[in-house]
């Protein structure tokens, strides 16, 4: 890859977010508690899949900021762990007094997979007819909320110091 054109820091080359609400199909039901209990209910969330962001392998202030790579550090998903995210094994520090030949964004970060929902439960109490002769009502509602659903960890950034 040219050292001069790479991504910048913060750019994500995959986002895909999707916002919905699903309001459960009316049924007409014959005994008034299970037309209370089963009417109006509605589902919504959001859904993300954010791809990580670029991120660069760092030598020592001493040795200069860019490492020497001798080959790919992007590891296969199924080899990636908590505590190794690159290949270490092509990392190497540059000689003394030089820059290294590594770009800054090598790799990429942990993404992020993301679910919230939210059930509610709409119900309308009808309190009589208005001047106009329309049914008037007062609107309740109850609603639980599932934040991050999936329960997956969001890591911002690793440690990609070659250090360790």
């Amino acid at each position: 890859m040219d050292q001069t054109v790479v991504p910048a820091l913060r750019a994500r080359p995959h986002v895909f977010r999707m916002s919905y609400v699903w309001v459960l199909p009316e049924r007409s039901w014959s005994l008034r508690p299970a037309r209370w209990v089963l009417s109006g209910w509605q589902l919504s969330g959001v859904t993300s899949f954010v791809s990580g962001d670029a991120t660069d392998i760092t030598g020592t202030p001493s040795q200069g900021a860019r490492v020497v790579l001798t080959g790919d550090p992007v590891l296969p998903k199924g080899e990636r762990t908590f505590s190794r995210n690159f290949n270490t094994g092509v990392v190497q520090a540059p000689a003394v007094g030089t820059i290294g030949s590594a770009a800054r964004t090598n790799i990429r970060g942990p993404g992020m997979n993301n679910l919230d929902l939210s059930l509610q439960k709409n119900h309308t109490q009808f309190s009589g007819l208005d001047i106009f002769g329309e049914f008037t009502g007062v609107e309740k509602r109850f609603g639980c909320d599932y934040l991050l659903a999936t329960n997956q960890e969001h890591w911002p950034q690793m440690n990609a110091d070659k250090r360790r």
